[in-house]
């Protein structure tokens, strides 16, 4: 990465500017609230597959388990998005078919 930009009116959304491997292009916008940054994703990684198992067992998860779900579910879905984001800009149409693609999937492994 060579960058990152706050945005003005939303300093919680962030884009990144990659380097000259990534044609310096940037990022879509990241929800910094709901993205993970990597310690927390290894820590909560274990809590999200629990909630996985409590949902699997026809449970509720608590509020707290319910904000993992939707954090490590954006941090995925945005991470790869991200990294795509990096291909020329001739194949930013196919990065994103293939994002919704690999996003697809991921749901469909969760459910």
């Amino acid at each position: 990465m060579q960058a990152r930009i706050v945005s003005q009116n939303e300093n919680h959304y962030q884009f990144y500017q990659y380097q000259s491997d990534g044609y310096y292009n940037i990022t879509r916008p990241i929800n910094t609230s709901l993205m993970y940054e990597e310690s927390v994703f290894e820590t909560n990684s274990v809590q999200f597959l629990q909630a996985l198992e409590q949902l699997r067992d026809r449970q509720l998860p608590d509020d707290g388990l319910r904000q993992v779900l939707i954090c490590t579910i954006y941090t995925i879905q945005q991470s790869i998005g991200a990294a795509l984001d990096a291909l020329p800009s001739g194949r930013s149409n196919q990065a994103r078919k293939v994002n919704g693609d690999i996003f697809e999937r991921l749901i469909r492994l969760i459910i």
